[in-house]
């Protein structure tokens, strides 16, 4: 069994300060339709619970979903979804609020985001982006917000062990792989980040309970003790990030146990990608913020 307290995501907070665990997460910035593309429907799957939409969607469509958070706040925050009720704020959407504000004061209104969201074609959203929104200001605003100095006040020391160097630059990059890849205006996540919302940005209604089981537990010893081979697929998020080598270790023998035969596993990271698999399927997610997305086939060892 590991030891929960050896993740920093076991304090269900993003910050140093000690306290009650805290809502981080309202929405996921993680695309769940290459989960849905990966995933054969209907399969078993294993996920981690966060905000839950991609447990909701993978749910929705049909496959049997089990979600897992340490954080006991972001279960209770799915089991709300479940019922209908409507998306709330996490820390995370309250720092992006923030940041959208100074992004004003930078010169990047809403009538030129609007502008720039609602095109559809990747070599023109370059371009605009590049000539209009790419301004000094801009890059001035996301060197002072990523610097080492003002992440350290904000996360724990934990979480940017994994951090890339000029992270200002870094998430340029990334951004700019976004809008040279993806079409802005179906783009929800992009909506998300730079104006709070899509227009067609609704909270999914459900006719009957989905195919959903919760649990509130560490993900590693969640899998050690389920049966071998339960589940067909497998998504970790970025829980990885900010852990330590023998946690991971832990993490990949209980994936390997639990996983059956032909199973895949989706792990996304902040950190840069180690080969060029990672890099391709980093920027095919919509989210836009992911340096590595890793697809594995794990053999099973149950």
């Amino acid at each position: 069994m590991t030891d929960p307290s050896s993740t920093p995501w076991s304090a269900g907070r993003l910050g140093r300060r000690g306290g009650a665990p805290q809502l981080l997460f309202g929405r996921m910035q993680e695309d769940w339709s290459i989960e849905a593309e990966l995933f054969r429907p209907g399969a078993r799957v294993f996920c981690i619970a966060s905000a839950g939409c991609t447990a909701l969607a993978l749910a929705a469509r049909g496959d049997r979903v089990t979600a897992v958070d340490i954080n006991p706040v972001q279960i209770a925050y799915v089991r709300e979804r479940i019922a209908g009720a409507p998306c709330r704020e996490g820390r995370v959407e309250s720092g992006l609020r923030r940041v959208r504000r100074m992004m004003r004061g930078a010169g990047l209104t809403a009538s030129k985001l609007k502008t720039f969201l609602e095109m559809n074609d990747p070599d023109q959203q370059l371009r605009f982006w590049r000539a209009e929104l790419d301004t000094r200001r801009w890059r001035a605003l996301l060197k002072l917000a990523f610097h080492p100095l003002a992440l350290r006040i904000a996360y724990a020391a934990e979480f940017l062990r994994d951090v890339p160097r000029r992270f200002d630059r870094v998430i340029r990059r990334r951004l700019e792989r976004g809008w040279a890849t993806h079409s802005n205006w179906t783009n929800v996540y992009a909506w998300r980040t730079l104006l709070g919302g899509h227009p067609s940005d609704r909270t999914p209604e459900f006719t009957a309970m989905p195919r959903l089981t919760l649990a509130c537990a560490d993900a590693v010893d969640f899998l050690m003790h389920c049966p071998p081979a339960s589940f067909d697929g497998l998504t970790l998020s970025n829980m990885l990030d900010g852990t330590t080598p023998e946690y991971r270790t832990a993490l990949w023998q209980a994936v390997s146990r639990a996983a059956a035969p032909g199973a895949i596993v989706i792990l996304r990271s902040f950190v840069e990608p180690v080969n060029a698999d990672e890099d391709r399927w980093a920027a095919r997610d919509r989210a836009l913020i992911w340096g590595s997305l890793r697809v594995e086939r794990p053999c099973p060892t149950g």
